[in-house]
């Protein structure tokens, strides 16, 4: 008589156990995205005002002017991301909210991360960003109400909220720099999820724009778990359904 453990059933799931071990020795590693926008391939979807969104030189006037710009903030050479500016400066006057209305025009920046099963997930998040604006201190506005922020989401809304500034000044030391942090979410049956950069501009508020570079989004091991569970799982359902080998 065979021995369960030398069936054939039982020697293909230790080898779909062998090949999951595998690939959540893999995945640990992995990332979800990695991201320096330096290869020009644009694996984001844009939305609201058309070319608000977009891939720029560390060259680019944005980035090296000391008036309305980011005032050098990314010197490492390559690219980055821009939101919310289309023409160098920060100020030129698109795109911004619909004039005379308190509604603001967002654009956003959505990176697609796949689809992710049931069960609770934890993912490390790590972005450089700077969130600045032509309105200087000083100005009869006291504050432009532009509104910057980064979140999760899936097709319902958003499902962890990383990063918001509601308003800025001009070189507002605590709206750049690098965000680095944890982000846990549940879902009850399997979803696609997005990772969202989205700017808010205001009517007559004065102009801003966001600049975002080296994105990192990397599993943590309960989300590789449920990952490699899963498929193991799907495995051991599709060997029952087999025919039995005469």
């Amino acid at each position: 008589m065979t021995s369960p453990s030398h069936r054939p059933g039982a020697r293909a799931h230790r080898a779909l156990v062998g090949a999951a071990l595998v690939l959540l020795g893999s995945a640990a590693s992995a990332a979800l995205l990695a991201e320096d926008f330096n290869d020009g391939v644009v694996r984001y979807t844009a939305t609201g005002v058309a070319g608000a969104v977009n891939i720029r030189p560390t060259s680019d006037v944005i980035n090296t002017s000391s008036i309305n710009g980011f005032d050098g903030f990314f010197p490492n050479g390559g690219s980055f991301l821009v939101i919310g500016d289309q023409a160098g400066g920060i100020g030129n006057g698109a795109p911004a909210g619909p004039s005379g209305t308190i509604i603001g025009s967002t654009q956003s920046a959505r990176f697609a991360l796949g689809s992710f099963g049931p069960g609770v997930h934890r993912l490390g998040v790590a972005f450089d960003f700077v969130f600045d604006t032509s309105l200087a201190p000083g100005t009869a506005q006291a504050r432009n109400p532009d509104d910057f922020v980064v979140s999760l989401r899936n097709g319902a809304g958003v499902l962890v909220e990383l990063l918001r500034f509601d308003d800025v000044l001009r070189n507002e030391a605590d709206r750049r720099g690098r965000f680095s942090g944890e982000a846990q979410f549940a879902l009850g049956s399997a979803d696609q999820i997005w990772l969202d950069f989205g700017l808010t501009e205001y009517a007559n508020s004065g102009d801003s724009a966001v600049g975002i570079d080296n994105i990192a989004l990397i599993p943590e091991a309960a989300s590789i778990a449920l990952l490699g569970i899963g498929m193991i799982a799907l495995g051991s359902v599709r060997l029952r359904r087999r025919p039995a080998l005469s």
